[in-house]
């Protein structure tokens, strides 16, 4: 293995542009994986609940919309990063995203 490749620090986790359901064709959502020191701290902000862990790397994977943009929070009628996700989502989109961002970070091959 080339040993510059460890010194990559530059775009390491690039982003990518995908398209959740035919109803937001024309929004493109970007993503991008997250190191593994991410991953931890979000394994321990969750109380170590599966159901707040999945949602907390969906965020952190999320790079478009910006989730934490008030005027978004608002127009959805909720307040926080996780609310608007889950307001802005039928349950299949959900479900696209989380296989787009687990295809991202390394799993399902």
């Amino acid at each position: 293995m080339e040993q510059s490749y460890f010194y990559k620090t530059e775009n390491f986790f690039q982003e990518q542009e995908v398209s959740l359901s035919e109803r937001l064709s024309e929004i493109k959502w970007k993503i991008r994986a997250i190191n593994q020191r991410m991953n931890e701290e979000i394994w321990r902000k969750s109380g170590k609940n599966k159901d707040k862990y999945e949602i907390g790397i969906l965020v952190a994977s999320i790079v478009e919309p910006k989730l934490t943009d008030v005027a978004l929070q608002k127009a959805y009628g909720v307040y926080g990063v996780e609310n608007v996700l889950l307001k802005m989502l039928t349950p299949g989109e959900f479900a696209n995203l989380q296989r787009a961002v687990e295809e991202i970070n390394g799993g399902r091959r």
